[in-house]
């Protein structure tokens, strides 16, 4: 069973995202929070991160250096809903440095569990971020 960390302040995307992922394949630990997640990674070994890309406070680009720069090789999957204006190439560039894949929300489930099996079967093993 592959263990999933979803991030997003928006409670119906993590509820829908737990929805999406079949129980018999993932364990799904939601947060709220970039402050949340990173506790839960401190505490234990995921295989996969989908993270949204705008959130209050420390948002997903910052959540996402933060990882890569603690070392962590997780599968990391950014959603996003926003347009990011005039910048969007360099924003998407920017997030593209961390991530392994953008979604633009609204997506699909099988987008959602394609994109999700994509990147873990090309990252290493899970590996504790510390």
């Amino acid at each position: 069973m592959k263990k999933v960390l979803v991030v997003d302040d928006d409670v119906f995307i993590l509820e829908m995202i737990g929805q999406a992922l079949d129980p018999s394949l993932y364990e799904c630990v939601k947060c709220t929070t970039v402050e949340d997640a990173l506790a839960h990674m401190e505490s234990a070994e995921f295989d996969a991160v989908i993270s949204d890309v705008n959130m209050p406070g420390k948002d997903g680009l910052e959540f996402a250096r933060e990882i890569r720069g603690k070392g962590s090789d997780v599968a990391l999957l950014m959603i996003s809903g926003e347009d990011f204006g005039r910048d969007k190439a360099n924003y998407l560039n920017s997030i593209c440095l961390y991530a392994d894949d953008v979604l633009g929300k609204p997506f699909t489930r099988e987008r959602l569990l394609s994109a999700l099996d994509e990147i873990i079967r090309n990252r290493p093993l899970a590996t504790k971020y510390s």
